[in-house]
């Protein structure tokens, strides 16, 4: 009778530890990727719970869309970063800034430095139309990249089609 209690024990101990124990395959659900509005423009930021702070990433600032619905874009943008990140081993690889054709920007996520806007594993963040002047180009791009996702090279911007800026995670490990 005591053998047979002991095992009642362990059997009920070891279900009660397996249930209540997230998954591997579970995201960090402290790491959220929102839409969140300030002074009139919807940002894609990333919020932590732990520390309760918002990093912006993305400004929507409607001047440079085509579309009228920022919001909407906003918010899409952010469940990308989102699956991405959940996906990805909790990380972000890389960013394109694609003007490969000259009569859109499209910046997107990709796998690796060296892939297209155009590929099926790339998530397009947004797509903007050419500034008039060359020198409006950076700016444009600077007024809607935030420096905590990425720096715009202005001297790449000038010169090639497709630039990769690296994505500023060191500014995150202290906030995740």
């Amino acid at each position: 009778m005591k053998f047979k209690k002991s095992l009642l024990f362990i059997f009920l101990s070891s279900t009660s530890v397996l249930f209540s124990h997230p998954t591997f395959g579970q995201s960090n659900n402290s790491v959220v990727f929102k839409c969140s509005p300030n002074q009139g423009t919807y940002n894609t930021v990333v919020y932590n719970s732990k520390t309760d702070k918002e990093i912006p990433l993305i400004h929507w600032k409607q001047e440079y869309f085509d579309s009228q619905n920022v919001r909407e874009n906003c918010v899409d943008a952010a469940n990308k970063f989102q699956n991405r990140y959940n996906n990805n081993n909790n990380k972000l690889d890389s960013l394109a800034i694609d003007n490969s054709n000259h009569q859109k920007i499209v910046v997107c996520l990709i796998n690796q430095r060296g892939d297209s806007c155009d590929l099926k594993s790339s998530d397009k963040l947004f797509q903007i139309k050419p500034p008039d002047k060359k020198q409006d180009f950076s700016k444009t791009l600077s007024a809607l990249i935030d420096p905590n996702l990425a720096n715009v090279d202005e001297s790449e911007l000038r010169t090639v089609a497709r630039i990769y800026p690296k994505i500023q995670s060191k500014k995150w490990f202290g906030f995740f």
